[in-house]
């Protein structure tokens, strides 16, 4: 049988989570795999609308690595990592900006024109369809479709 393509095992990977998660508390932000055979890298990102700890990903890696042991579907070796997302990372889903209402957020969207603007603002409220963002020019209500991109500001 030939070996399974990283992005197979990273489907696998998140239909795995998917069961695993179900009914928790937990929402699975993204898996990505990296590398080859023997030295691949398996990332998983969970986190909760309260934030999650090092606990729950400690519990959550063992859970999975068990699993992915049962299952037996990735070549050689690997590492496998379960950890938050980071403050760092863009928002992709609407239950992260309801998480982060109140902080400064950085959003690149499609502005007029095909032209691509950025805007500085702080989360006043986020719904399934879209966030409303306080800027130095008043507030702005976004669709999610519009955002390419959005990442929380880190405040000092």
């Amino acid at each position: 049988m030939p070996e399974m393509t990283n992005e197979a095992i990273q489907e696998r990977v998140e239909a795995i989570m998917r069961e695993i998660l179900h009914g928790r508390p937990y929402y699975l932000v993204e898996v990505a795999v990296r590398g080859f055979r023997n030295g691949r890298v398996v990332t998983i990102y969970v986190d909760t609308e309260r934030g999650i700890t090092a606990d729950e990903c400690a519990a959550l890696s063992l859970e999975v690595e068990q699993r992915l042991d049962l299952e037996d579907f990735i070549e050689g070796r690997y590492r496998l990592e379960v950890s938050s997302p980071g403050v760092d990372r863009p928002l992709q889903w609407p239950w992260q900006y309801r998480k982060n209402v109140g902080r400064l957020l950085r959003v690149r969207r499609l502005g007029p024109e095909g032209r691509t603007d950025t805007l500085l603002g702080r989360i006043q409220e986020a719904d399934e369809y879209g966030v409303m963002l306080q800027t130095s020019k008043g507030s702005v209500r976004l669709a999610y479709e519009e955002i390419e991109e959005a990442v929380v500001q880190i405040e000092l």
